[in-house]
Order: structure tokens, then C-alpha cells, then sequence
């Protein structure tokens, strides 16, 4: 089916290649701007930090800040450098190796284990 626009006829085709490219680039300056109020978002909370401890603070209009001490988590790769699986067993647990299996298995039979996930849209310029 063709669609006339002024002097012009354009197919559904012609039509969804156009929406498709206003969309695209529409993604692209909303990503834009995320990352553009991002990078002031981080700049303010690093002005805060520079100048605040740690706790709750209250602005004069009502605005609550809480600035929370920065969690600890374990550096893996120095406890595995200094305490290696082969002398310390009992530090380490069995996983399934997933590249083990999907050798040994048919596509066919893996089918019935898999999960999907969401479908993604990735925009960038070409």
C-alpha cells in the first residue's frame, strides 16, 4: 500500500525505514543527555563528598543528603593468590562449568534448560 505525502508516494516500507531513523536518533540524544546530566550528577556528589563526612545531612529546604561509608568486599583475586584452592580446599566450592556442558550436551537437549532474558535495542551511529 502506498501513502501519498504531498507530491510524493511513499510504501509502508519507505515509511517505517523513516520512523525507524527518527527514533534512532532520538535515542541517541536522549543518551546523550543522560550521559551528559550523569557526568554533572557525579561531579556534584564528588563536590559532596570532598566536603562533608559521613552521615545524614539536612538542607535548609527540607532536602535530606546521606552520605554512607564505602562497602567493603573482599579481593578475590589476593585471597586465591595467597590462598590457593590446592592447599586450602576447604575455601573453595565446586561449580558447574557451563562450557563443559554445553560440549557435552546437544543444542537439542540444552534447550530445555535455557532462560531468556529481555530482547535489547542497541542504537549507535554507523
Amino acid at each position: 500500500m502506498n501513502r501519498t505525502t504531498g507530491d510524493t508516494v511513499q510504501s509502508d516500507e519507505q515509511l517505517k525505514t523513516l520512523l525507524l531513523d527518527r527514533q534512532a536518533a532520538r535515542i541517541i540524544e536522549l543518551q546523550d543527555e543522560i550521559d551528559t546530566r550523569q557526568q554533572e550528577i557525579d561531579h556534584l556528589k564528588a563536590m559532596i563528598l570532598d566536603t562533608l563526612p559521613e552521615g545524614t545531612h539536612h538542607t535548609p529546604t527540607g532536602r535530606k543528603v546521606t552520605i554512607r561509608k564505602a562497602p567493603a568486599r573482599l579481593d578475590t583475586s589476593r585471597l586465591q593468590a595467597d590462598y590457593p584452592a590446592d592447599a586450602y580446599p576447604q575455601l573453595y566450592k565446586r561449580t558447574l562449568d557451563t562450557a563443559n556442558v554445553r560440549h557435552e550436551f546437544s543444542p537439542q537437549a540444552l534447550t530445555a534448560y535455557e532462560k531468556t532474558g529481555r530482547p535489547t535495542v542497541t542504537v549507535s551511529l554507523a
